[in-house]
């Protein structure tokens, strides 16, 4: 139903002289979108916007440091775009990579020694995708203070993962109080959050207090949250679907109705979990 009002609220802007009406949809989404009955009229104005390659990509790369008087050394310039190839969504990583590289210039020019630097030793993987993870990997084991700060960040960034269902998993916002709800005192939430933030592995909205993952690179590109989502998938799908049921009953409680109660089995399933090794990693609310 909301679903209906909602393409209806859009076709009816679109009927507007002085209004246009822009609809962006990702493209493992675009299958959705052509199942819509917005879907005609989408169907005659639509544009695809491919990936950035060869020429363009090299613009991106060099042409913002050249407004600011930064020269990037034309051998880095190759050796990203290499490591780029034609990989699907090697955006993010390249933009990573280059404010990284940004922040340790020392000059007027950046080079790629500075690059060889960064990414380390060969490890199988591409340059760019090691980047990111050294980064990440740098922001969990020296910016975060100990292991209860770590076990905070863990479940923050479980929480913002949407784990797709015969799709890749993607980015989950949440609102800053939804995350707060994992808090158990053994690591202080402000902090984790704001340390998360400043180093770029999450953004804020300060109008919405909503919180995303800062790149859906780093759920393929950082091993240790790939790592994390495999292994916590189950307790966490469980967890999420504990706390609708919890939110629902809420919800018609408020109405003053009194349905959304548990059943004898699902209770014990609730009570079973709330005492098990699984509430402790993931967090109550």
């Amino acid at each position: 139903e909301q679903r209906r009002q909602f393409e209806e609220t859009l076709a009816g802007l679109g009927s507007q002289i002085d209004v246009c009406t822009i609809l962006c949809a990702r493209a493992d989404f675009y299958a959705n979108l052509m199942g819509s009955t917005l879907w005609p009229a989408i169907s005659t104005h639509r544009m695809e916007i491919t990936p950035l390659r060869g020429e363009e990509l090299r613009q991106a790369i060099v042409l913002p440091a050249r407004d600011v008087g930064v020269a990037i050394e034309p051998q880095l310039v190759e050796r990203v775009l290499a490591d780029a190839g034609s990989e699907p969504g090697v955006l993010p990583f390249v933009q990573e990579t280059l404010v990284m590289l940004w922040e340790h210039a020392g000059q007027l020019e950046i080079g790629l020694d500075a690059y060889a630097s960064l990414v380390g030793e060969k490890s199988g993987r591409p340059g760019l995708q090691v980047a990111l993870a050294r980064h990440a990997e740098h922001v969990y084991l020296d910016v975060l203070a100990n292991d209860g700060a770590r076990r905070q960040a863990s479940r923050i960034l479980l929480r913002l993962v949407h784990f797709g269902d015969g799709r890749p998993d993607t980015r989950r916002q949440q609102t800053v109080e939804e995350l707060s709800q994992s808090d158990d005192g053994s690591g202080s939430f402000d902090t984790v959050m704001a340390a998360l933030t400043a180093n770029r592995l999450l953004t804020q909205s300060d109008e919405s207090q909503r919180v995303d993952l800062s790149h859906e690179a780093l759920i393929q590109g950082w091993p240790r949250l790939h790592a994390l989502i495999e292994q916590r998938r189950e307790a966490e799908l469980t967890r999420r679907r504990l706390e609708e049921k919890a939110v629902e009953r809420k919800r018609l409680r408020q109405r003053g109705e009194f349905g959304g109660l548990l059943d004898a089995v699902e209770l014990v399933e609730v009570q079973a979990w709330i005492q098990g090794l699984d509430a402790a990693e993931l967090g109550v609310s």
